[in-house]
């Protein structure tokens, strides 16, 4: 019994030591990552200043600002989950803000590049508050990004804000395969890769889940539910 048990101490020991050798790899290459992604993005602002550019290659430097951005956003999904594994929360700097505002600007930079995108956004009642702007722009990119990515293209995603008497409360709806009862408890989780089975994605995705993880984190460091 003594050596079972100096055995499974060995092993948990030695599987939490690996978890961390391997956040802590994960939280290096996220962080080294962002230089050349800033180098590839100002790279394509400076090209899309030119004026000799015709339109062909102004598509193909829009598409590569795109791109980066979407890399951009897997590499902070990966970092704050990585942040998340190694115990540490989200700081938060709380200062005066409307949801509203941040709301129709997260829906505009989302749809940008989809064209085919028909969103439709609601706003009722007093919607400022005390939030970090810098957090509420990422749950906002990753809900409305995951909307567009899982609803049926060109179908309808729908966002309402509503100031209530001590909270505010946002509803992120598209429309598709609704998820399912038994998935439902573990929507939030990183480790579960897909919400629905057979549905096919019709934008980037991490594949990871990182971006209901982060939306969960956020809302957690906001106190809220």
């Amino acid at each position: 019994e003594a050596i079972d048990e100096a055995l499974a101490e060995s092993t948990a020991a030695y599987a939490e030591q690996v978890e961390r050798s391997r956040d802590i790899f994960l939280a290096i290459l996220g962080h080294d990552l962002r230089a050349p992604l800033q180098a590839v993005s100002m790279s394509a602002d400076l090209l899309a200043r030119k004026n000799e550019l015709d339109a062909k290659s102004q598509g193909y430097v829009s598409r590569i600002k795109s791109s980066t951005r979407h890399m951009g956003a897997m590499v902070s999904d990966l970092l704050e989950f990585v942040r998340s594994r190694l115990g540490a929360s989200l700081p938060v700097d709380r200062k005066r803000m409307d949801l509203a505002i941040a709301c129709k600007e997260a829906v505009a930079e989302a749809c940008a590049g989809q064209p085919e995108s028909n969103p439709r956004v609601e706003i009722e009642g007093d919607t400022v508050g005390l939030w970090d702007r810098g957090r509420i722009d990422q749950l906002l990119q990753n809900l409305i990004g995951n909307a567009l990515q899982h609803g049926v293209a060109g179908q309808e995603i729908f966002i309402k804000v509503s100031g209530e008497q001590d909270h505010v409360q946002l509803i992120v709806h598209n429309l598709g395969d609704p998820i399912s009862e038994d998935a439902i408890g573990s929507i939030f989780d990183p480790r579960v890769c897909s919400i629905t089975e057979g549905v096919t994605p019709h934008g980037p995705s991490t594949s990871l889940g990182l971006g209901r993880l982060i939306v969960k984190e956020v809302v957690n460091a906001h106190g809220g539910s």
